[in-house]
């Protein structure tokens, strides 16, 4: 009986043991399994969810005039991209296309001053699965028509020349960067109701971030657009709408019966028409 009651007080605490040990092994195992497992798909968010953040059609199909806000603090010349609005023209295909003007201030060697510009353009807002969203903008001044989006495709078409030639801005060749011939493929980072970041093209790297809001909303542009240019693009911008809009003003006044000719060839976008 003394025997028996010793072995029976020394087997106890080596089977509490032997059971803790499963017990922590099986929590391992168990932890291990779910370190590894992978969440449903159906439990995943949209997989291009980010395109909802970058959709600008709204603000460009936007019957106000969109004025230019922050730019580049560095590489972005003023002189030949000065008052930059923008200016509805013309909502197509159900709003798959849309036509708006560019129109600033550039600098005349002749003169030696500013002279207005505008530029009609013609866009589209390109959605791909996996991709940033695009928009694809042709100047259609002289009657140029955008290419259908199949051929606008980067792996679409001939091969591209490694050793393209330059190509050459609209003005001055030393400064202007604001548009290039061709299809000009803008990336969205951010677009809202009533402002859109737009990133630098491929084949104009130099003009970079440009943040452009409504002329209701410039007094205070929706932070989140700010966030994103400061964030995404610099630390700091030129201020291009608070630096150049008393200027801005002078220059209209100046030049309002030039700005009346060149607008005269345009039909502007009317919700009656």
């Amino acid at each position: 009986m003394l025997v028996c009651a010793c072995t029976k007080s020394v087997s106890a605490p080596y089977a509490n043991m032997w059971w803790h040990a499963l017990y922590v092994e099986a929590i391992l195992a168990l932890w291990v399994e779910t370190l590894h497992a992978q969440v449903p798909d159906s439990q995943l968010s949209p997989l291009n969810a980010i395109h909802s953040f970058q959709d600008p059609s709204v603000v460009l199909s936007s019957q106000e005039t969109l004025l230019l806000y922050l730019a580049p603090p560095r590489g972005w010349y003023p002189g030949n991209s000065k008052c930059l609005k923008s200016k509805l023209v013309d909502i197509r295909e159900g709003g798959k296309i849309i036509v708006r003007t560019i129109e600033f201030y550039r600098a005349d060697l002749e003169s030696g001053s500013f002279v207005p510009a505008l530029l009609t353009v013609t866009m589209r807002v390109v959605r791909r699965s996996g991709d940033t969203v695009i928009i694809e903008a042709l100047e259609t001044s002289n009657g140029e028509t955008l290419p259908p989006i199949d051929d606008t495709k980067e792996n679409k078409g001939p091969k591209k020349d490694t050793n393209p030639p330059p190509r050459k801005p609209r003005s001055l060749s030393e400064n202007s960067k604001l548009y290039l011939p061709g299809v000009n493929r803008l990336p969205v980072l951010f677009a809202s109701n009533s402002c859109v970041v737009i990133g630098g093209s491929t084949d104009n790297k130099y003009q970079a971030c440009t943040l452009w809001t409504t002329e209701s909303s410039v007094k205070l542009p929706a932070r989140c657009c700010k966030f994103t240019f400061v964030s995404q693009c610099y630390r700091q911008g030129y201020e291009a709408y608070e630096s150049e809009n008393m200027n801005c003003k002078i220059y209209d006044d100046i030049y309002k019966d030039k700005w009346r000719n060149l607008r005269s060839g345009v039909r502007y976008y009317s919700s009656g028409s």
